[in-house]
């Protein structure tokens, strides 16, 4: 279990755990997320593309939950 809700903390998701009995309570949970949810895309300018980069989101709007993955990765090209 702690290794599905460190993935769903490192990437940005949310994890609901449950019984076959409260299944559908939790897909409206899941249902309600998507539908409130924004996409924000980002390219930073002036920093190394390729390797680890740390991400930190935030907003300045009180009683709002921001979900943001902590850091992406850059692999390098591969040679030909």
């Amino acid at each position: 279990m702690y290794l599905l809700h460190r993935a769903a903390d490192i990437t940005g998701g949310a994890y609901w755990s449950t019984t076959f009995t409260r299944l559908e309570a939790v897909f409206l949970r899941v249902l309600e997320a998507a539908n409130a949810r924004y996409l924000l895309s980002y390219e930073p300018e002036g920093t190394a593309r390729v390797g680890r980069h740390r991400l930190k989101v935030s907003v300045r709007r009180g009683g709002v939950e921001v979900r943001a993955r902590q850091e992406y990765v850059v692999r390098a090209p591969a040679a030909h």
